[in-house]
């Protein structure tokens, strides 16, 4: 075999080509094969391997598409699926005993009831469109839904959330509140702890939940069984609930990236004033690199004597905001762990019969 090795140099990089003149035989192939195996280049005879990659990258995109939907199969779709056992099953999980009744109510969305086959692909939008009454099988499937105690599941959870984070974090703004009620009341994390519970199994609907995931579904029946709860065992049940299964998303999450906070040095300062403490001073700490392309400053942020916190950063402005930041969390992440919550007496109790003694709670909550 008659072959040429060349150099070719394209833009910055030099690439090795092969070129040969004569192939006479099987073993003169068998032998350009080994040396062009041998070439840290692509060649002809790599070729088909990269054909193979692109077709399997062409297959993950059709099946990650949606196109293979008829791969996925639900447990219910076998054949020793038992949907009472399952309906047992669930209550033991989320140890609650419901009403069988009501569970499945809770477990039923609308589009089950529909007359029409036709809601199968709809999307989440879409199916609140079908309210009429000629829409239903029956005038009296308007009230088998989930749909009411799905609106007093939300409700009851968005009080529940309210109030223990009133509760337990006496130095958060009312925008702060906000944002930790949005956080504990996001439909992914309700979706999430729906299938970990196995709860999505369990839906009855015709519109089909995957493909993509039917995240407003799954979350309105997440709060119809909030619901269900607070109607069979009450709302003390029913707030053990959403401690045990929504407020434990916060575990393990910086408080950072739940609130929001905006202006921080005007924030820190107003907030030293009103608990009467020296005026906020911002002294440099240490730094390294100033000449350099990646310079690093470290700020504390100081109340007379005292350390509030410190901040760093590449430029002495950013990390005197990271500095003030730091100070502000560590503030609004003040916990009153044992804090007693309204919500723990059976009958209403008045705040000033409560009787809130702050120096004690955190007493208690320093031996924990």
């Amino acid at each position: 075999m008659a072959g040429v090795l060349k150099l070719v140099r394209i833009g910055q990089s030099t690439v090795k080509l092969i070129t040969y003149t004569s192939l006479v035989s099987t073993r003169s192939y068998i032998n350009f094969q080994h040396i062009t195996n041998k070439v840290p280049c692509r060649t002809l005879a790599s070729r088909p391997l990269i054909d193979n990659k692109r077709s399997r990258r062409q297959r993950s995109a059709q099946q990650s598409s949606g196109d293979a939907s008829d791969a996925f199969k639900p447990r219910s779709a076998y054949a020793n699926w038992n949907y009472d056992a399952e309906l047992s099953a669930l209550m033991k999980r989320i140890q609650q005993n419901i009403s069988e009744e009501r569970l499945r109510m809770a477990l039923t969305h609308r589009s089950f009831l529909y007359r029409s086959e036709d809601v199968i692909n709809m999307d989440d939008s879409d199916h609140d469109t079908v309210t009429g009454v000629t829409d239903f099988k029956s005038a009296d499937d308007i009230y088998q839904s989930n749909d009411r105690l799905a609106l007093l599941g939300q409700n009851a959870m968005r009080h529940f959330v309210t109030e223990y984070v009133y509760v337990r974090y006496p130095n958060l703004k009312s925008s702060h509140i906000n944002d930790m009620i949005s956080f504990f009341m996001n439909r992914d994390g309700m979706v999430n702890i729906a299938h970990y519970l196995g709860i999505v199994d369990l839906i009855r609907s015709k519109i089909l939940l995957y493909n993509p995931v039917k995240i407003r579904i799954i979350s309105d029946v997440f709060c119809a069984i909030i619901g269900a709860i607070y109607m069979d065992l009450g709302p003390i049940e029913a707030r053990s609930f959403v401690q045990d299964f929504i407020l434990v998303q916060q575990h393990g999450r910086d408080f950072g990236d739940i609130i929001k906070i905006e202006h921080p040095m005007f924030m820190l300062t107003s907030i030293l004033k009103m608990q009467r403490m020296q005026p906020l001073e911002v002294r440099l700490l240490r730094e390294s690199g100033r000449l350099t392309h990646f310079p690093t400053y470290v700020v504390g942020a100081f109340s007379g004597n005292k350390l509030l916190s410190e901040g760093a950063g590449p430029s002495i402005k950013t990390a005197k905001a990271a500095a003030c930041q730091e100070a502000l969390l560590n503030y609004f992440q003040k916990e009153l762990r044992s804090a007693p919550l309204p919500s723990d007496h059976d009958d209403y109790v008045a705040e000033e019969a409560i009787k809130l003694d702050v120096a004690k709670i955190e007493e208690n909550d320093n031996t924990i």
